[in-house]
């Protein structure tokens, strides 16, 4: 097995593959065997077959003969498996706390995988306060600061009334002192697991509060965060005959609603190049829609991986910008932590998150009337820009054409759509759009209202596969406090 193992290492997994299959018929109860043909057949794509052997390693006569570490291993990456190819998460959670235990017993003071997809998953499915327990051991075994931070502020996506998001806010506020008094240290903000106050922005309430609490105790917290670009120090207004250096910072420019919501500007003001320098900074994975907002600009830059606070800082600063454009702050980190330096004289947040950011090195806020209510401003730390209408979104899709798949436009198609949802075609759909971790708990009763209402009815929700649990969760909600005939009429539809 040693010369299999040396040769999988050296990602020579096929010539590994006989050595391997040879042991196992030597001795049915080699449970290590099974463990490296399953990381054989997953590192080869060919999941179910590598499900087939983790399940074999661990089958009866088998497991006791793993060692801690590969019995750790095995169960974590079958959870895994069942959760990302099968969406088994009541066997994945399960696999997971198997693979604790066995990391445990052998005394792995350094494993912290299955610790980590375990809070993931329970976190995903809407149980965050039993994934906080798992993230502040992944925390101390790390001795990662900003994994405690997340841990400490981390709230579910579904309530079951006000008074549940009451509660939640409480919990979040006094967590939030504890860490201030507390005091810790966030060294790699690109590498936390991400903005945990994202989920206050749906609970309906006004967060200028809050959110400058936690961007006090994240400045505190972060000293890396707060630099501050040598040209913002002295800096003289542009002359009327020098262009106006722009730049546009997001990990979302690709196919996604900030994108939708910038294309429209962004091609306004490639239009005046005389007038503008414009640069596009993208994190992440970049698409073709990422090429067609990157057209309209001057210069476009592909923060990859490998760039780190401190690099993307340097290559901020060295633009020399007058303005930088944040077209949303508080879905991930990146955006987030850059937004506490200084980078250009004016800075602004856009409404990709319709949120107020408490940060106090963002000078504007841009909404639209449609978006803001009387007095908006007390909503808002920054000062707040209001522009005319409702949304830019016509704008994308007068450049970005949107068609209905063809069939919706038949009846026939309409009753193949419904069937999916086991809903016969006589049946009136009621269908909300809405990410359903955005609908506000008081949307239940509307919903309900509607099944009262229309007797030939059914609700159907909306949900994406990273968080396809969350309107399970909602479903559960409704069975908890309305007649089972009720709740038989609502439906999930998990967008692919």
């Amino acid at each position: 097995m040693s010369e299999a193992q040396t040769l999988f290492h050296q990602g020579r997994g096929s010539d590994a593959e006989p050595l391997i299959r040879k042991a196992m018929d030597k001795d049915d109860t080699n449970g290590a065997a099974r463990m490296w043909l399953g990381l054989i057949l997953e590192q080869r794509g060919q999941w179910q077959n590598a499900i087939y052997a983790y399940e074999a390693a661990i089958a009866p006569g088998r497991v006791n003969s793993l060692s801690a570490n590969d019995a750790a291993m095995v169960h974590n990456n079958l959870g895994l498996l069942y959760r990302n190819k099968q969406n088994r998460h009541d066997d994945a959670e399960a696999q997971y706390l198997l693979s604790n235990a066995a990391a445990e017993r052998g005394g792995l003071t350094g494993w912290i995988h299955s610790y980590k997809n375990l809070a993931r998953l329970l976190e995903k499915n809407g149980r965050a306060r039993e994934a906080m327990p798992f993230l502040d051991i992944v925390a101390d075994k790390l001795k990662d600061d900003a994994l405690r931070y997340y841990s400490a502020l981390l709230l579910p996506y579904v309530y079951q009334d006000t008074a549940d998001i009451d509660e939640w806010r409480k919990s979040f506020k006094k967590n939030l002192r504890a860490l201030a008094k507390r005091g810790i240290s966030i060294t790699n903000p690109f590498m936390m697991e991400g903005v945990p106050q994202y989920y206050l922005s749906y609970h309906g309430r006004n967060d200028v509060k809050i959110n400058s609490e936690i961007a006090r105790l994240f400045r505190r917290s972060c000293q890396v965060c707060a630099f501050k670009a040598p040209h913002t120090i002295d800096y003289t207004p542009v002359p009327a005959d020098k262009k106006v250096r722009v730049g546009f910072i997001s990990y979302y420019f690709r196919e996604h609603s900030v994108s939708k919501m910038t294309l429209g500007l962004l091609k306004g003001i490639g239009l005046h190049r005389d007038k503008f320098h414009t640069v596009l900074y993208q994190f992440g994975y970049k698409d073709h829609i990422t090429e067609k907002l990157a057209a309209h600009m001057n210069k476009f830059m592909h923060l990859e991986r490998g760039y780190d606070l401190q690099r993307t800082q340097r290559l901020l600063a060295d633009e020399q910008l007058d303005v930088l454009v944040f077209p949303e702050i508080g879905m991930d980190p990146h955006a987030y932590s850059i937004a506490f330096g200084r980078y250009a004289p004016i800075q602004i947040a856009m409404h990709g998150h319709a949120q107020t950011t408490g940060v106090s090195t963002l000078d504007y806020y841009v909404s639209y009337k449609g978006f803001s209510e009387p007095k908006a401003q007390s909503h808002y730390s920054e000062k707040l820009l209001i522009v005319d209408g409702y949304t830019p979104l016509t704008r994308y899709y007068d450049l970005v054409p949107h068609q209905l798949s063809p069939h919706l436009y038949t009846e026939q198609g309409r009753n193949a759509f419904k069937a999916r949802f086991r809903i016969p075609s006589t049946v009136t759909v009621y269908a909300c759009l809405q990410t359903i971790f955005k609908v506000d708990p008081r949307m239940d009763q509307v919903a309900l209202r509607i099944l009262e209402g229309d007797g030939n009815s059914v609700v159907l929700f909306k949900e994406l596969p990273m968080t396809d649990q969350v309107a399970m969760c909602v479903c559960v909600c409704l069975r908890e406090r309305e007649s089972l005939c009720v709740c038989a009429r609502v439906r999930v539809w998990v967008r692919v």
